[in-house]
């Protein structure tokens, strides 16, 4: 049973993944529009795969190296996302780049 639950979980966080890398690719649009198919992955897809290998594990060392690989991706993830909009927004002149003086 538990490694049933565990492939589910797995599964279903691969299928959010790819979903989400697929509207990202396919849609048209800006770089903005783009940036919000990959959301999904940090916030939703990666912390599903993660409940699922730490299940099927079970082993304290991988449960504790899997929560912490997950829990660094959801820190960098957003922040890496806002630097990219921030980045792109400078480039378009909706923003002023902010020069140390």
């Amino acid at each position: 049973m538990r490694h049933d639950l565990a492939l589910a979980l797995v599964t279903l966080g691969c299928v959010v993944i790819v979903l989400s890398t697929l509207g990202a690719a396919v849609v048209r649009g800006d770089v903005f529009v783009r940036l919000h198919f990959l959301t999904p992955v940090t916030s939703l897809g990666v912390p599903i795969v993660a409940a699922g290998l730490a299940i099927e594990s079970g082993q304290p060392w991988v449960v504790a190296e899997v929560l912490l690989i997950t829990l660094l991706l959801a820190v960098s993830g957003p922040v890496l996302e806002s630097a990219t909009a921030r980045v792109a927004a400078q480039r378009r002149g909706l923003i002023e780049s902010e020069q140390p003086e």
